[in-house]
């Protein structure tokens, strides 16, 4: 057998990459607003739907209720208006400084595989905008007709009811819409969009699983994120929520993570699990994991697809049966960082991050933080995953 001496050097290799979650405010200082500036000086208001360009360390992201949406550069947390005006809503189209979006406005994904075209829900106008950044002009390339319903068709002929969050499918040509109690599918080069999978856009007695069309989804779908040949599906069922998954190939709808009325928290394998709703997904290609913001529980939780457990990362302080969760801001490790509402999360596979954005539910919010996450198994003694100072240096963890 090998020596003592060697056996505890193994010990401390293997544990100077083991940590545990920490989170640290990066963006905002909790007051509302839409001043541009850099790092804790900068404003932001329900920071919601968010996406990376990890090639130049870039962020976009919307803000639900102050019509904009925004770039920051990671590189140094610098943060400005990429197209609308701070507290001016409308429908107009343009170069980036005269659009106008509506309020609230949803979340957004990246068009084409070369990450320079935006494609943004406009919840409240009803539209889906692309927004083209090298040639600073935004256009409607579907809907445009406001309250008349629910249709599909093509480009301005198609209507919708609640337009929530998108999904593209580079290699298919195909985007995913979350519209109320259905998906629907678009194919972008025509912009022919059909409802794909769900009953009806009238909330139903119950969920029910299966194929396309026959599929029933019982609340108002929050969030969808494709993650290889499925579309995840995250509804609000009562007070609770539930995550479904959908076979691309086929329409095949199965429950994930059941839905329990009453709400209530529990982590756990998939059946035991019991979630908040969900506001926003992100996938880790690395651990096969998805990521979920719960803004209710002011929470961040893990889901291992590979076993199906549902861990709390963040936040979710004192949650468990119908205890009231603690919400507010406080930084730190794991379950002890305090969060106001959590809206919006991406994870960066380059750099191994995560960004999660608050509103403002009742104290703490608008702010965006970053999340140094684990690179190794964990020891019966973990250290924290932050660094010891972050750039610039006035944001710096106090650890």
């Amino acid at each position: 057998p090998p020596p003592p001496l060697m056996i505890a050097l193994l010990f401390l290799l293997l544990s100077q990459g083991d940590c545990v979650p920490e989170w640290v405010a990066i963006i905002g200082n909790g007051a509302g607003g839409g001043t541009d500036g850099i790092g804790t000086n900068a404003k932001v208001n329900s920071p919601n739907g968010m996406v990376l360009k990890e090639s130049t360390n870039e962020m976009y992201f919307t803000e639900q209720t102050n019509s904009v949406v925004r770039k920051v550069d990671l590189n140094n947390f610098n943060v400005s208006t990429l197209a609308g005006v701070y507290g001016l809503s409308g429908q107009i189209d343009g170069n980036f400084a005269t659009t106008r979006f509506g309020n609230p406005i949803g979340q957004l994904d990246w068009l084409d595989a070369g990450q320079t075209i935006l494609l943004v829900c406009d919840e409240q106008r009803e539209t889906v905008r692309r927004l083209d950044i090298p040639n600073d002009n935004s256009t409607v390339v579907l809907g445009g007709k406001v309250n008349l319903g629910f249709q599909d068709g093509i480009g301005s002929e198609a209507f919708f009811t609640s337009l929530r969050s998108v999904a593209v499918d580079h290699a298919s040509g195909y985007a995913y819409f979350a519209d109320n109690f259905v998906v629907r599918r678009a194919t972008i080069s025509n912009w022919n969009i059909t409802t794909w999978v769900g009953k009806d856009q009238g909330a139903t007695a119950s969920h029910k699983d299966g194929f396309l069309r026959d599929v029933q989804f019982a609340g108002v779908i929050n969030t969808i994120e494709l993650i290889g040949g499925y579309l995840y599906v995250a509804f609000t069922l009562e007070s609770s929520g539930q995550l479904n998954r959908i076979d691309l190939s086929n329409g095949n709808t199965t429950t994930i993570i059941p839905g329990v009325d009453p709400a209530s928290f529990a982590d756990g394998i998939a059946g035991s699990a019991k979630m908040a709703p969900i506001s926003d997904m992100t996938y880790d290609d690395s651990e096969n994991a998805i990521y979920m913001a719960e803004r209710s529980s002011f929470a961040i939780r893990r889901l291992d697809l590979n076993n199906l457990n549902v861990s709390t990362v963040g936040g979710g302080l004192n949650c468990g049966g119908m205890t009231a969760c603690n919400d507010g801001f406080t930084d730190g490790i794991a379950r002890n960082a305090i969060f106001s509402a959590v809206e919006s999360i991406i994870y960066d596979s380059t750099r191994k991050l995560l960004y999660a954005g608050e509103d403002n539910q009742d104290s703490g919010g608008n702010r965006m933080r970053i999340g140094y996450l684990p690179t190794a198994a964990p020891t019966a003694n973990p250290t924290s995953c932050g660094p010891t100072t972050l750039s610039p240096s006035s944001l710096s963890p106090s650890t």
